[in-house]
């Protein structure tokens, strides 16, 4: 779509999708300065290793090349998972 909500066709520039990220952050109340398109991509990673995708499978979506890239974004899904201070009050 272009910025007056026509359908067009080809693809999103990455400046377009960076720009609608940060509007979107601004409009529910986030610092559009933390976010970008990056995020969308980290988040996707974050969500799918979370649900038990594999890692293969996360790749493929992602075009990541190297599993130690990916490995860092599941690290980040799972920071909270099976955590020391988890089910004892704190």
């Amino acid at each position: 779509m272009d910025r007056h909500g026509n359908v067009v066709k080809g693809t999103l520039t990455l400046q377009s999708v960076r720009l609608v990220v940060k509007k979107c952050c601004e409009e529910v109340g986030l610092d559009p300065k933390r976010y970008g398109a990056h995020s969308l991509r980290s988040g996707f990673c974050s969500q799918a290793a979370k649900a038990g995708k594999a890692e293969h499978q996360i790749m493929k979506q992602t075009r990541h090349k190297r599993s130690d890239s990916l490995h860092r974004y599941i690290k980040k899904a799972n920071l909270f998972d099976d955590n020391a201070a988890s089910g004892i009050g704190l």
